[in-house]
């Protein structure tokens, strides 16, 4: 007797966010450069083991920082992702709600990852965004 397999298929989703205690520089803007290197490495890890330690780890693939730029409202940078989660016909369906929660958890409400200060709302996922209502 044969067993089927779930049909497995990656489920892309981006991340973006903005450092407020990475200054961009040229060197940012240089992928030949040890400093965009190096920073790419780093902030790599610093997601991957957040996500991987979150409660979506059973499906996480990984992320891979497709840009660095400069952030549009302070001198800071921000980090472009693409994200790949295991999506089979098993497990329940790709939330990015939960995975948006699971980044703002870990980042103390997208204030802080690593030695990095982040910009508070500055999260999205797959464009979603959770920013805090503004109260008079």
């Amino acid at each position: 007797p044969t067993t089927s397999q779930p049909a497995v298929t990656a489920q892309l989703f981006t991340v973006n966010v903005t450092f407020t205690t990475l200054l961009f520089t040229t060197d940012l803007n240089n992928p030949l450069s040890s400093v965009y290197n190096s920073t790419v490495t780093n902030l790599t890890q610093m997601i991957n083991d957040l996500l991987k330690a979150s409660d979506i780890k059973n499906s996480f693939i990984g992320c891979q920082i497709e840009a660095l730029r400069q952030a549009s409202e302070i001198n800071g940078t921000t980090v472009d992702m693409l994200c790949a989660n295991n999506n089979d016909s098993s497990s329940p369906g790709f939330d990015i709600v939960n995975v948006y929660r699971n980044i703002s958890d870990a980042t103390k409400n997208t204030t802080a990852l690593g030695p990095y200060t982040l910009q508070p709302g500055s999260l999205y996922v797959n464009g979603y965004n959770e920013n805090p209502a503004v109260t008079a």
